[in-house]
């Protein structure tokens, strides 16, 4: 099992009592959270990259294990137990929603709370969601999408902490 944290680059941060997990989305890998993680020292933060990120070596992707979101729920699932998370909060973002939803529904004693960053349950229909084609736009500066991104971030740190 340590060849999961190794291979999915699993990385602890931050020392506080509370655990929290940030699950990135597709397209992207656990850097999509760098931004954030000053605003969250008060947690000990776990993140990883999903194994279909371009940062994680393409040999550990198997096609016949992937094909629905229960290996990727089983990836979770395996690090934080891997890990000895009894309980945290989880953040996930677009795909990475589902599958916390999906490891909540199995093992609801493990998750707090679960927060939902552009959920996309239409993903639970397709038999290999990694076909799913989706467009993703990079948003920056200061134009209203980049506020309303901004807002958000704040609206995840009040709702992790209450």
């Amino acid at each position: 099992m340590g060849d999961l944290l190794e291979a999915l680059h699993v990385r602890v941060v931050g020392t506080g009592d509370r655990i929290l997990v940030l699950a990135h989305g597709f397209g992207t890998d656990q850097s999509a959270w760098q931004r954030i993680l000053p605003y969250l020292n008060h947690y000990r933060v776990i993140m990883f990259d999903l194994v279909c990120a371009g940062s994680v070596n393409p040999d550990y992707f198997d096609f016949r294990r992937y094909t629905t979101l229960d290996a990727y729920v089983d990836d979770l699932l395996n690090i934080l137990d891997t890990l000895g998370v009894n309980r945290c909060a989880y953040v996930g973002h677009s795909v990475s929603a589902m599958i916390g939803l999906l490891a909540s529904i199995r093992r609801p004693d493990l998750f707090t709370k679960l927060i939902l960053i552009g959920a996309s349950p239409r993903l639970l229909r397709y038999k290999n969601p990694t076909k799913f084609n989706t467009t993703h736009t990079r948003v920056t500066g200061s134009s209203p999408v980049s506020l309303v991104a901004r807002r958000m971030i704040g609206e995840v740190i009040y709702l992790l902490d209450h």
